[in-house]
């Protein structure tokens, strides 16, 4: 490769890693201040601090896992990084959802995602939902973590991938909707998982459709009387998916409308409707969807 060619290939590297900068940063303020206005409590958070220093995984993977991440560290060419993204992923087949939940695995794992092509991404994806689903890993706060930054990863290079591979993802991403839909309550309301599932929301609509403002201040409360509002907002079935169809940019309209249609359901109506509003991990995510 010429000059010009590495210097434009090198120019376009840097422009997605600002993009992928910019999203990790806003995805760490959103849950930094979803902790400060109520999260867990103190103790809880120290328990997290603990466990974090301790891997789960068998020592053989873990092992493997930090010796990959020391010779990645020295690694300056993304061919070669990427080639060692795929022996690791060949490596670990199988055992992807245990290793991105482990608290000390999780941040190789993420790591070394952060530089992976988008075949990789939709193939780690892909095995994450063969091996036990979405949800298992949703619920760990660091699986929940490394699924948000390959989502955001998958997001930065849609426009650039082969026909082959926009194929591939779409198969994932239906399969991942089909999940969210039917646990959508599980998702909405588990203080992890719900942030997949609004990162899945905002990626079908094709931009970040999440209220500012939107937690409570304190406990499960997302705020008494504007649960009410929003409640009277709540689409009829027939309606569940047509203004967000209607939205400029939205990214893949069937599959939110398959997404949107759920909070419309009999068993979603009067008062766990008002539970879900009065949360402050499921309130953002209706907010977003009205």
């Amino acid at each position: 490769m010429g000059k010009k060619g590495s210097k434009r290939k090198a120019q376009e590297q840097t422009a997605v890693e600002e993009v992928d900068g910019a999203q990790e940063e806003a995805l760490r303020k959103s849950r930094a201040t979803e902790e400060a206005e109520g999260g867990a409590p103190a103790n809880t958070k120290g328990a997290e601090r603990r466990r974090s220093a301790i891997s789960v995984v068998g020592d053989e993977t873990s092992t493997y896992l930090s010796e990959v991440m020391a010779h990645f560290q020295t690694l300056v060419e993304d061919e070669e990084r990427q080639l060692l993204v795929a022996n690791v992923m060949e490596e670990i087949a199988g055992k992807e959802q245990k290793a991105a939940a482990d608290p000390v695995c999780s941040r190789h794992i993420e790591a070394l995602l952060s530089v992976a092509q988008a075949s990789q991404l939709t193939a780690f994806l892909s095995s994450i939902m063969d091996t036990g689903g979405l949800f298992e890993l949703a619920v760990s706060p660091f699986g929940s973590h490394v699924a948000e930054k390959v989502l955001l990863r998958l997001e930065s290079q849609l426009d650039g991938m082969t026909q082959e591979e926009f194929d591939a993802f779409i198969k994932v991403l239906e399969a991942m909707v089909h999940e969210l839909g039917t646990e959508l309550w599980k998702f909405m309301m588990d203080r992890f998982a719900t942030h997949v599932a609004r990162r899945v929301l905002c990626m079908l609509c094709g931009h970040d459709v999440l209220p500012p403002g939107s937690r409570g201040p304190q406990g499960g409360s997302g705020g008494g009387k504007a649960s009410a509002g929003l409640a009277a907002k709540l689409p009829s079935k027939e309606k569940a998916a047509a203004g967000k169809q209607g939205q400029e940019g939205c990214r893949f309209p069937e599959l939110l409308e398959s997404l949107v249609s759920v909070l419309t359901r009999e068993d979603y109506g009067g008062a766990s409707m008002e539970e879900l509003l009065g949360s402050r991990y499921a309130s953002p995510f209706i907010q977003a969807a009205l």
